[in-house]
């Protein structure tokens, strides 16, 4: 049997079957009773996942809609906004404060490192701000931010943080108990579900402050979406097959448990950790900093590393974005992936490396997979 494409970008990521049979139902009246419990059944499920009681609102739209969402609601024409920023997602967070805000000062930390709570208590400071902006989950270097350090220290200051987890589910996270003002997620990363929808976490003072937004977008306006979801309804017409295939993986993580879900990822991103090393390159991302839900490795000639696996053995990794094209590959953990999938990335990868003159230790390799 031929072998189909092996998708292990950083998402969207490969959706299990049963999840596609979910997305195969008939369509529904978003406006009656079935969609409004779908509704329900979504939001308590996201909020437990982030680790909130806050109100959770669905858009639909990919990711970056959610975090436009609320921006727009939240950074208010007079305000000054310190952008946190070490990758491609740091720095898409900036660029939108800048359309919103009034003052945008950006803090950037080369590609690859962690932003520190002590970089945070320093320009806070030397500045006053109302809105700072962070990326949990940096993908585009495979970086994870302190969250829970930097949330202490955004705190004190008073301002909102707001906060990218677009693919940090899947790790260690507590809106709550870190003191988050509003965290965005969305379907196509470790859910497992195709993309179409994001999600909106807002702490009371987060929903406070958006009560008080202008508005200035028809779409994303906080008002409206209060008022429909107070019904059970959307404000405009939604995905509905992510929907419900969105609420039948949260119904399978409730049942397993988010420890076993986060459980999953940190022993996948492990096992392709130790796998690198045994095949002989370094990873990109700052030790103990590292995310569990991808992962970005090292290689000057990555571009061509990957042209290989992907048209003789029909697998597919992400690249290096904007400077670190050329630089990096990075594996993706996430999605319907099985230990037999992450061997195949590596026997693939091996014969690559031997095709650029390399002597690559790949039995040692696939032995790291044993864990899962």
């Amino acid at each position: 049997m031929e072998k189909r494409d092996l998708l292990m970008i950083p998402g969207p990521v490969t959706v299990s079957e049963d999840v596609l049979e979910k997305m195969a139902c008939q369509m529904f009246n978003h406006r009656g009773p079935r969609y409004a419990e779908l509704l329900t059944e979504v939001s308590e499920g996201i909020a437990w996942s982030l680790g909130t009681k806050g109100e959770v609102h669905v858009v639909t739209g990919s990711g970056t809609a959610g975090l436009e969402f609320a921006q727009i609601n939240c950074i208010h024409p007079g305000d000054r906004v310190l952008s946190l920023s070490n990758g491609v997602f740091g720095e898409r967070l900036a660029d939108m404060a800048k359309i919103f805000g009034k003052s945008i000062r950006v803090f950037e930390k080369p590609y690859g490192r962690g932003i520190l709570a002590g970089d945070v208590k320093a320009e806070l400071e030397n500045g006053k701000y109302d809105v700072v902006t962070c990326v949990f989950n940096e993908s585009s270097t495979a970086v994870r931010n302190p969250i829970k350090e930097i949330a202490k220290e955004v705190k004190k200051s008073g301002a909102l943080l707001i906060v990218d987890n677009v693919s940090g589910l899947g790790m260690d996270y507590h809106m709550d108990e870190w003191g988050v003002d509003i965290t965005i997620t969305a379907t196509q990363k470790a859910l497992g579900v195709p993309p179409g929808l994001s999600f909106a976490a807002f702490s009371e003072r987060a929903r406070e402050k958006a009560k008080k937004a202008p508005t200035r977008s028809y779409y994303f306006d906080y008002g409206t979406y209060v008022k429909y979801r107070e019904k059970g309804q959307p404000p405009f017409t939604p995905c509905i097959s992510a929907m419900v295939a969105t609420g039948h993986v949260l119904g399978k993580i409730r049942k397993t448990g988010l420890d076993a879900f986060n459980s999953l990822h940190s022993r996948r991103a492990e096992a392709v950790r130790k796998a690198s090393r045994e095949i002989g390159l370094p990873l990109f991302a700052q030790e103990g900093f590292r995310s569990d839900t991808l992962t970005a490795i090292e290689h000057p000639k990555s571009e061509e590393i990957r042209e290989k696996m992907k048209t003789t053995h029909r697998v597919l990794l992400g690249g290096g974005q904007k400077h670190l094209a050329g630089k990096i590959f990075r594996i993706g953990n996430m999605g319907d992936i099985s230990r037999e999938d992450f061997e195949r990335v590596f026997l693939a990868l091996g014969d690559a490396l031997r095709g650029a003159g390399e002597n690559p230790n790949t039995e040692n390799a696939i032995k790291a997979f044993g864990v899962l």
